[in-house]
C-alpha cells in the first residue's frame, strides 16, 4: 500500500515523497529535492534473541519428554518409599470418590443455583491388600494346575 504525501516548503517548490507506514522499517524524508531514506529499529529488532529458546528438533523434544517422565517416576517412587517408611511398612490406603452435579439457569452462568454432591470412601490396609492379592494368585495358580491335570 503506497501513499504519496505532498510536502510543501514555503521557499521551495512542491515535492512528493513516499509515506512511511509503521509496518515498514524506513523513514523517507525529502528535503530540498534530495530524498533521504533512514532505516530504524523495528519491534522485532528490540528482541534479545539470545534469551529466546531455539526451535526444538523432534529428537530433542522426545529426549526432553523422556527426561520429564523419568523425573516424575523417580519423584513418585521416592514419595512412596517415604510413605512406606513413615507407616512402618503397613500403610492404610483410603480412596475417596466425589461426584458433584451443578444446576444452572443458563449455560453462560458462572454461579450454580443448586449443587448435589455425593462422596464414596473405600479404605483398606496395604497388608490386607497384599494378602488378598497373594490369595488370588494362589487360587489362579491352583486352577491353572487343576485345569492342566484335567485336560491331560
Amino acid at each position: 500500500m503506497e501513499e504519496m504525501l505532498t510536502i510543501v516548503n514555503p521557499e521551495d517548490e512542491t515535492v512528493e515523497a513516499q509515506a512511511c507506514f509503521e509496518a515498514e522499517e524506513e523513514s523517507v524524508c525529502n528535503s530540498e529535492g534530495t530524498e533521504t531514506v533512514t532505516f530504524f529499529e523495528g519491534e522485532e529488532d528490540l528482541i534479545d534473541w539470545e534469551d529466546v529458546p531455539s526451535a526444538e528438533t523432534k529428537r530433542e523434544m522426545l529426549t526432553r519428554k523422556c527426561r520429564e517422565a523419568k523425573e516424575a517416576c523417580q519423584s513418585t517412587a521416592s514419595r512412596l518409599v517415604k510413605d512406606w517408611k513413615e507407616t512402618n511398612g503397613n500403610p492404610y490406603i483410603k480412596q475417596t470418590c466425589i461426584t458433584q452435579v451443578d444446576i444452572y439457569r443458563n449455560p453462560d452462568d458462572a454461579e450454580p443455583i443448586d449443587s448435589f454432591r455425593t462422596e464414596h470412601v473405600k479404605g483398606y490396609s496395604a497388608r490386607s491388600l497384599a494378602v488378598l492379592g497373594a490369595a488370588a494368585m494362589v487360587v489362579a495358580c491352583t486352577v491353572d494346575c487343576i485345569m492342566k491335570k484335567v485336560l491331560k
